[in-house]
Order: structure tokens, then sequence, then C-alpha cells
């Protein structure tokens, strides 16, 4: 395989550090639970994350705005008042914004460490693996979208609209300063006829912290599904491997070409499927077909339905878990599907369907039933 290196920001290898020394603590201490019950014994770790993110968001913006509420609005430009008001107004603004984000991301480290502890997971380096465990926890806590990689020739962006791809995440960046500030303007008008129009400033305090405690709350959601997911890609590829010798070259080259051709419809290199890539194709390159791009879907659909049907059923086992992992069904997806009559089926669709509602729902005994029935 072709060596990569990954570019790490000064914030992720920061994320990185404190994510290992909160692990290592809390490891000592910690009594590994059933994973059936992973969903339910995180819900503390969640729950209270996000309460303390609340007031880690309202104490310092409340504080700020009582800063700039102490001086006149009305201050003759470039006069002694004006440069006072607004040197404590700046200051203010940078010192308690940075203690906010530095106290978000610190319970950010401390939750994702814990649920990584409560789930099982190891964050020792695996060598085959390019997005080391503890770049996923640390880049999830920042909102640091998964590396763009390309891998092995598959290339997860070739369908990709790079101007929808701009907008989009233009929009992410700023929805932040939007919501607080429609949110500010609403509330100034809502209050400003009331009597209780002296404390229409302080309503960007609450706001604020209402964002941050639900921006934690889907972060630390989505980082539980992620490593119950990894716990559930493991699982399977020990199964392959127990599982590979009464399959042949072509069966083995399909599976690899499946997990590739679902990087490419989710658009991107979701973690698991990395692992579970890197994983086959470092244990079965001997018995694949390099003659094609892995991820050329043309080239598998014609071979899956030439396949017999056990052995179609084997290859749609790892395709459907693929999909299953990325979560719900895009239009993409969907129509990228409808090009083959065996993988829009609809007991295939049904499957996959399964599959996703069982992982929300933290159904490890049924996925594991499901997934290794064949």
């Amino acid at each position: 395989m072709e060596k990569v290196e990954l570019n790490q920001g000064f914030l992720e290898r920061w994320g990185i550090q404190v994510i290992y020394k909160d692990f290592n603590k809390i490891r000592k201490q910690f009594i590994l639970a059933d994973i059936d019950r992973f969903y339910e014994n995180s819900k503390s770790i969640i729950y209270f994350a996000t309460i303390l993110s609340f007031f880690i968001g309202l104490i310092p913006t409340a504080i700020i705005v009582y800063i700039e509420s102490s001086f006149s609005h009305e201050t003759i430009p470039w006069s002694n008042p004006f440069y006072e008001k607004w040197t404590w107004i700046i200051s203010a603004l940078g010192i308690f914004t940075f203690l906010e984000f530095y106290f978000l991301y610190r319970v950010g480290f401390y939750s994702v460490a814990k649920l990584a502890c409560l789930s099982g997971m190891s964050i020792d380096d695996d060598p085959i693996i390019l997005t080391k465990n503890k770049n996923i926890l640390a880049r999830m806590v920042l909102e640091i979208p998964d590396h763009r990689l390309k891998l092995l020739g598959v290339d997860p962006y070739k369908r990709l609209n790079k101007k929808g791809l701009f907008f989009r995440t233009i929009l992410y960046k700023s929805k932040v300063f939007l919501s607080n500030y429609a949110a500010k303007l609403i509330f100034r008008k809502i209050l400003s006829r009331t009597t209780l129009r002296v404390y229409a400033e302080y309503i960007i305090a609450p706001v604020t912290g209402v964002w941050d405690a639900l921006i934690t709350y889907y972060i630390l959601e989505k980082m539980k599904i992620r490593l119950f997911t990894r716990n559930l890609t493991e699982l399977y590829f020990e199964h392959f491997l127990e599982t590979a010798e009464t399959m042949d070259n072509e069966v083995i080259d399909l599976n690899i070409r499946a997990i590739a051709n679902a990087v490419v419809l989710d658009k991107k290199f979701h973690p698991n499927l990395e692992y579970l890539l890197l994983k086959m194709y470092d244990r079965f390159e001997d018995r694949i077909n390099k003659n094609d791009p892995i991820d050329d879907w043309d080239n598998f659909l014609i071979r899956v339905d030439n396949l017999s049907q056990d052995k179609q059923l084997k290859v749609l086992k790892t395709f459907n878990l693929c999909l299953s992992m990325i979560g719900k069904l895009s239009k993409y997806e969907k129509n990228a599907i409808n090009d083959s009559k065996l993988l829009s089926s609809k007991e295939n669709i049904q499957n996959i369907q399964t599959l996703i509602g069982l992982m929300q729902e933290g159904n490890f005994s049924k996925l594991k039933e499901q997934i290794l029935s064949i």
C-alpha cells in the first residue's frame, strides 16, 4: 500500500494529547460495560456534558454583555471614554470567548475519552490504519471534518459537487453567528416593548448557552454511534478472516470493491470504512484483481450480477454493512443503488434499513446475529 502522511493542525495535536491523558486516567478506574448497554450507559456522560456546555456558553457571554452595557452607548469618537470603552469590550470579548471555547473543548475531550473507555476502544496506534483512533476522537470534538483522503486509488470526491461543498461549508461555519444574531435581534425587538426591555441585551447569553449545549449533545451522540459501529466493524473483520478460506478470489475481490464503492457513495472516507478497507486490502492484497480500479462502480455491478446467489449474499453483506454505517441513505445513494436490480431489490433495501435501525437502537446482539449469519 502507498504511504500517506496526514496533516495535523495545532488544535488537533493538542486535542490528541489531552484525550490521551484523559483516556489513560479514566481507564485505570473504569469497568468495561456490556456493549449491548453502551447506549444506555452513555446517556449520563452525554447529558452531564450537555448541561456543563450550557453554563460554559451562558456565563462568559453574560459577562461580556455586562461589561458592554456598563459603558454609555453614546461616546464621542476617538475621545478617551471611547478608547476606554472599546479597550474593555474588545479585551473582554477576546478573553471570555477564548475561555468559552477552551472549556467547551476540554469538556468534549474528557467526554469522548470516557465514551471511548465505555465502548472498549483502544487508542493504541494501528500501523495499518491511517486515521488513528485518537485523531477520530479529537477531530469530532473540534468539529474538523474527516480527512480528505484518497487511498488505494479510491477517490470519494470524484462525484462530489465542489461548488455545493463550498457553500455548505460556508453556511456551516456561519450558522453560529447567524443564529445568535437573529435570536438577539428578535428578542430585543420583543423585549423592548415590555417592562423587561432592560434585559434585552442579555438574551444573547442563554441563546449562546443553548447553542453550545445543542452542539455538544450532537457531537457526543454522533461519537457514540461511531464508537458503537467501530466495535461492529472490528467484529465483522474478524469474522471475515475466519470465513475467507471458504471464498474464492472473485468473492474476496468483490467484497473489497463493495467497501470502496460505499466510500465513493458516501463522498468521504468514513473512519470505519477506512478501517475495513485498509485491513481487508492488507490481508488479501494478493487475491485482488488489480486490472481495474477498485472503486469502479459499473465493473462492480456487472461482476456481482454474474455471481451465484450464495456468493452474491456474501458480497451484499459487506456492502449493506458499509452503507448502514454511513446512516440514512441519501437521494444520491438511492439513485446509485437503483442501477442494480439486485441492490435495489425490496429485500436488500429492507436489510439495509434493518441494520440502520439496529445501529440507531444500539442493539449489538441483533446486529451481530445479522452480520455474522453468512
